[in-house]
């Protein structure tokens, strides 16, 4: 598994409080290059200038919400997850909105359907990730073939991108009141 350095920014608006900052080193499970932080921005770290004029990225989306989970849950918690699949990465930016009470402790990009839960097979937040409100939470990256996880673990980055295709992969943004899943979407063709 390559070894990656993140830097994990949370900042909390809200009553005027301000978050704390997690600085922590990569490698084990959630190799992925990726930054959170509540100020609506996100920043990779070991950002490398990809020129993509050359190819056309592949893009998907999903709609993530408690109604998606295999148990339906009720929350005011919602997001949006967008995926740019290029031949040797998939970009993604993950974000949420809700209430600020509700607390995001993890996302991860998961196989199955929308009646079933999969295995995680990459994560959206560094593993290193601190807790952080869902008000205004955003999480962007990018994943390559060597961050793919259990089933996919040593599979090229294609398989996880045939499974956007044929629905059977989605995202699931956990919390500590829902660990199972506060919010999710399957991954789809934009």
């Amino acid at each position: 598994m390559r070894r990656s350095y993140w830097r994990c920014l949370v900042s909390v608006l809200f009553l005027g409080a301000v978050g704390g900052c997690a600085v922590g080193g990569g490698g084990g499970g959630g190799g992925n290059d990726n930054v959170a932080d509540n100020d609506n921005t996100a920043d990779n770290d070991n950002a490398v200038d990809n020129d993509n004029t050359a190819e056309e990225a592949e893009r998907f989306s999903a709609d993530l919400s408690g109604d998606n989970e295999v148990e339906p849950i009720t929350s005011s918690v919602t997001g949006t997850a967008t995926l740019e699949a290029f031949t040797d990465r998939i970009e993604f930016n993950v974000t949420v909105s809700g209430d600020a009470n509700v607390t995001i402790n993890a996302a991860h990009i998961h196989l199955g359907g929308a009646d079933e839960n999969g295995p995680v097979v990459a994560f959206l937040t560094p593993e290193d990730f601190t807790i952080a409100p869902a008000e205004g939470l955003t999480v962007a990256g990018e994943i390559t073939a060597a961050d793919l996880l259990d089933v996919l673990l040593g599979a090229p980055l294609e398989d996880l991108v045939q499974a956007f295709r044929d629905g059977g992969a989605y995202v699931n943004v956990h919390s500590l009141g829902n660990p199972g899943g506060e919010c999710r979407g399957q991954i789809g063709p934009d």
